[in-house]
């Protein structure tokens, strides 16, 4: 009846207009009901709804910071289903993790159930959060297998969301991480493939992450099949890691045994069709390529062994990812690969298809690509870097202009309204530079089809329930930095004496974090002391110090933002060193194009800031400590920047004294 109604206006315009406006009727008359349905009254909460609902109306995309508290999922969601039940058309909501997937699915049931507004729900996660029969069938180890038993009954195997106790490493032997689809014997019975269907014709909520997100606007653009269902709104929660998502969706990686693999498939498939190719050749190719990998290796552990000498890491196991060096021997090599590839690669593509080889001819264009790229150097359309790979190291690359990727795949689609939230996108308090760095790096443009809406403060007492420590005599953290070792291990027992524990530490090196964490050992002090391991459960880690409510927790990378602890088990954060970014070769690129590269560094490192401190008041009973152990923040500090670390923690009182801090924990009752 109500699609009859709509269906009376003369263009999409004014019927876009009523529908919305009668959004706007129901959702302020559910905001109007919240004290009486058991809801707090939240002002921030209610302001973003009606910001929302004004910019879909007007078919403009929103950017909107929503502070802890706000309760940001209602706010966008209440509006959403009202859409939906008006409508009975789809959304979709994108995220960077799992966990919060699954937390606004349980939002969209609540709601569903408090409206009466029944819909329909897929969660749309990527295939390596599935289970590969295929994979597990042929899998040796026999205990892995037993922890799958009748998999028909225990469906929920399937799924690695499921599985908290089993370890990264053993799940990735066993998940899906190249689909044959229907050339695979499970495809009938597989999870990943009756998920994909469901979110394809899905007629409610789309739950899904930004990753897929990406690749279903790019399948958009270039006119393929889509892996989502057609929507008219987007909502885009965790947008702050929206850059990050759509550079690992462009990466491309060169590994040796990958490379090696596909020219020698391709040999093989040339010399059966009698392609004239002489092995001399091919060995020659091969050599080149050998020592294309052995001057990665080697300029990989020239600049570990640098790491090393600077304390970023410890040992090359820690490093992540390094620099390429454009050399003439690398540029030089490169080049004679590609141009040697190139001379049979029209004929690996024609026979290719003939003999349909898998994609041979394909992945053989790919690496003629990169290594063209390669020898291009710096004039190369894209950025390179050297990443480890178990005991070898692989070349990386992904665009440079990805803030234009970005514009062409989701901004340009007009057949769509974006929502784009997160608690950390702003960096400025100047009305007018709201969100600048980050419209700047996902390729917005403030224009008429975009909608600024202020930033949403917490509603929390953060005033009178957190107190910011800083210090004025840590040694500088790279110019002295084995005194400053030992400074911030002796500042993190004299304020995890103070709290009795419940501390969470962050920092921005894995050397740094493991060295401290053998200085606190040695003290044998009086607390379950636990570090973020690679390999282990990440969600176990969590639930082991939330469990004992005195446990310090050592973590950097994920933890920043990964981690929702409310109670007394998280009643401080320490912060050794200000977040700026280190070893990133995409940022590094980005600050090259500018004058000031602090104009990238800066905003880069107050976004991370802003989520590591969002990590103490989580609920408003919560109370704690902020330490940040870095003397460029000091009192007699001269650094340009200082005064912005301190509007990130807006109305809170701040101390260089440890007696204060002693009286506002035993005041607050933290111990």
């Amino acid at each position: 009846m109500q699609n009859l109604i709509y269906g009376i206006w003369k263009n999409d315009v004014a019927k876009r207009k009523a529908i919305w406006e009668d959004v706007m009727k129901e959702t302020l008359n559910f905001f109007e009901r919240m004290a009486e349905l058991g809801y707090e009254d939240r002002i921030g909460q209610q302001d973003m709804s009606y910001d929302i609902i004004e910019s879909i109306r007007d078919n403009q995309d929103i950017i909107v910071e929503a502070s802890v508290g706000i309760g940001k999922s209602y706010a966008y969601l209440i509006p959403l289903m009202y859409y939906y039940k008006i409508t009975k058309k789809p959304f979709i909501v994108s995220t960077s993790t799992i966990t919060l997937q699954e937390q606004i699915e349980k939002d969209i049931v609540k709601l569903s159930k408090l409206l009466e507004i029944p819909i329909d729900i897929t969660i749309a996660k990527g295939k390596n959060n599935y289970l590969c029969k295929e994979r597990l069938f042929n899998i040796g180890d026999k205990s892995i297998k037993e922890k799958f038993n009748n998999l028909k009954e225990n469906e929920y195997l399937n799924d690695r969301a499921n599985l908290h106790d089993m370890s990264e490493k053993i799940w990735n032997k066993i998940n899906i991480n190249e689909c044959k689809f229907q050339k695979c014997s499970s495809y009938y019975t597989c999870s990943f493939i009756k998920k994909r269907e469901k979110m394809q014709d899905c007629k409610g909520a789309i739950i899904c992450n930004h990753d897929l997100l990406l690749e279903n606007q790019k399948r958009k653009v270039n006119e393929q099949k889509l892996l989502l269902a057609p929507t008219e709104i987007i909502v885009l929660d965790e947008a702050h890691n929206l850059e990050i998502k759509a550079r690992n969706s462009y990466k491309k990686v060169l590994l040796f045994s990958n490379v090696n693999s596909i020219v020698n498939k391709s040999y093989r498939l040339l010399s059966k069709v009698g392609y004239p190719i002489s092995s001399r050749s091919m060995s020659e190719l091969n050599k080149n390529i050998k020592d294309f990998f052995d001057i990665v290796k080697q300029q990989a552990e020239r600049q570990i062994d640098i790491l090393i000498k600077r304390n970023i890491i410890l040992n090359k196991e820690d490093m992540e990812n390094c620099d390429i060096e454009f050399t003439k021997s690398i540029l030089d090599i490169s080049k004679t690969i590609y141009e040697d590839l190139e001379r049979f690669s029209s004929s690996v593509q024609l026979y290719d298809r003939r003999n349909d080889e898998d994609s041979v001819a394909d992945s053989l264009l790919e690496i003629i690509d990169f290594y063209k790229e390669i020898s291009k150097g710096k004039d190369s359309s894209v950025v390179f870097w050297i990443e480890k790979n178990k005991k070898n190291y692989l070349l990386a690359s992904c665009p440079k202009n990805i803030d234009e990727r970005l514009k062409n795949i989701l901004f340009n689609d007009k057949e769509n309204v974006k929502v784009l939230t997160s608690a950390t996108l702003n960096t400025s308090i100047d009305k007018n530079e709201y969100y600048n760095y980050f419209m700047k790096s996902i390729g917005l443009n403030k224009n008429q089809r975009l909608f600024i809406s202020e930033p949403k403060e917490s509603p929390f007492d953060i005033e009178n329930n957190t107190l910011l420590y800083y210090s004025n005599d840590i040694a500088h953290p790279q110019k002295e930095h084995s005194k400053y070792i030992e400074d911030i291990t002796n500042r993190i027992i004299e304020l995890i004496s103070i709290t009795d524990g419940k501390t969470l530490i962050l920092f921005t090196a894995k050397a740094d974090m493991k060295i401290v964490y053998e200085k606190l050992k040695k003290n044998n002090l009086p607390y379950k002391l636990i570090i973020q391991n690679e390999g282990s459960s990440q969600i176990k880690t969590k639930e082991d110090f939330k469990e004992d409510i005195n446990s310090v927790l050592l973590s950097t990378g994920t933890f920043w933002e990964g981690i929702d602890i409310q109670g007394k088990s998280l009643s401080s954060v320490i912060i050794v060193r200000l977040p700026f970014p280190i070893l990133d070769p995409v940022i590094k690129y980005k600050s090259s194009l500018v004058e000031d590269s602090m104009s990238i560094y800066l905003p880069e490192m107050i976004i991370k800031l802003k989520q590591g401190i969002g990590r103490l008041i989580r609920c408003n009973t919560d109370k704690g400590i902020i330490a940040i152990l870095d003397s460029r923040i000091g009192d007699s500090s001269k650094s340009l920047y200082k005064n912005q670390v301190f509007d990130c923690i807006k109305s809170v009182n701040r101390t260089t004294d440890l007696k204060c801090v002693k009286k506002f924990v035993k005041e607050k009752g933290i111990i």
